[in-house]
């Protein structure tokens, strides 16, 4: 890649930084890991910008990119035997809410969260981030058809979560022990 194109990439690259840590907190739950993780996807980036070809889905490259900069650190923090919560990903605490609009946007973090994790990605993706369907399907390397059928599952499963509530965690662990 010629060095002109190279230095368009990297002005192009620097464009998507906000997108970048913006899904990074969602996958990492941690603002201080996600910005280490955004830091480390972008070192990768830099370092393989001749290996992304002018043209393509930049947004896509980057996001996968991302995803397995994640997966690694799940995969190191497994190794050590770090749990979840030590590497960062803790979910954010709460406050009581006091207004409507907080106590909504509360129930709604709390029925997104309960969804499953490929349920929690392709809302995030699409709905959040604005992908479109194609480019959502070569970053997740699946087809379109799952795409629209995890969508639409995700959109009825929170869809259903917010019409009748989400059990508070202590809820649900209990009817897990009762079950048992």
């Amino acid at each position: 890649m010629p060095e002109s194109t190279q230095t368009e990439t990297v002005s192009q690259v620097e464009s998507e930084i906000p997108m970048l840590r913006r899904y990074a907190r969602f996958l990492a739950r941690d603002v201080e890991l996600a910005d280490d993780l955004v830091q480390e996807c972008l070192a990768r980036a830099i370092a393989r910008i001749d290996s992304f070809e002018p043209g393509t889905n930049l947004q896509g490259w980057l996001i996968v990119i991302l995803r397995n900069v994640f997966f690694n650190e799940c995969r190191r923090a497994k190794r050590e035997r770090l749990s979840l919560k030590e590497l960062g990903t803790a979910a954010p605490r709460e406050l009581p809410a006091q207004q409507e609009d907080s106590l909504m946007l509360s129930e709604l973090e709390r029925a997104f969260m309960s969804l499953s994790p490929d349920h929690r990605e392709i809302l995030s993706l699409i709905v959040i981030e604005g992908m479109t369907y194609e480019q959502t399907a070569e970053v997740l390397g699946v087809t379109m058809g799952t795409i629209k059928s995890r969508l639409s599952r995700a959109r009825g499963s929170l869809s259903a979560l917010m019409d009748y509530g989400v059990p508070r965690p202590y809820e649900r662990s209990k009817t897990v022990a009762d079950a048992l």
